[in-house]
């Protein structure tokens, strides 16, 4: 239950923010390269939602037996497939658009690291994160996917920095 409710508050701080960037009289543009890079990244996730929902078919028919219940998969697919998009997008320099810096969208990402650990956290001390040897995604298994691919996106938005403060610091 705890990690539903964190997941109902990450749904409606990311609406919240969605919203407020959606109605600001910030003009968010992207460029030619921006928008094919971008393409190129929902092209790429969209494959590996694919291939990932195809393996749990296969797994599923074939009954093979996997340490995760099937919402557990499917949820980490969809992670993934947003995580491949984010990379591609950040490493290429088309996530945020035309002279946006994305300084709020960073401190969001680390709030929601923050709160998914501390929910992770407590499952996995008090042992509900795992039913019947299957790690669940009601109980704690939502966070831990949540906590890995935005401590992910997390890494790449500090690598990125970092490479292209020291890119100005040569010139």
């Amino acid at each position: 239950m705890d990690g539903f409710i964190l997941l109902l508050i990450f749904v409606i701080v990311f609406a919240a923010v969605m919203l407020l960037t959606t109605y600001s009289k910030r003009n968010c543009e992207y460029d030619e390269r921006q928008l094919a890079i971008r393409a190129e990244g929902y092209k790429r996730g969209f494959f590996i939602m694919l291939v990932m929902t195809g393996m749990l078919c296969i797994i599923n028919e074939a009954r093979i037996s996997v340490p995760f219940d099937n919402n557990f998969f499917l949820f980490a697919a969809m992670m993934l497939s947003v995580d491949v998009y984010a990379i591609h997008a950040i490493e290429n320099g088309a996530f945020f658009s035309v002279n946006e810096k994305g300084l709020a969208y960073v401190v969001m990402v680390a709030i929601i690291i923050i709160a998914n650990a501390i929910s992770a956290a407590g499952h996995i001390i008090d042992g509900t994160i795992k039913s019947d040897g299957k790690l669940m995604f009601d109980n704690g298994g939502c966070n831990l996917i949540l906590l890995v691919g935005f401590l992910l996106m997390l890494t790449v938005f500090i690598h990125k920095y970092i490479k292209e403060r020291k890119g100005y610091e040569e010139s």
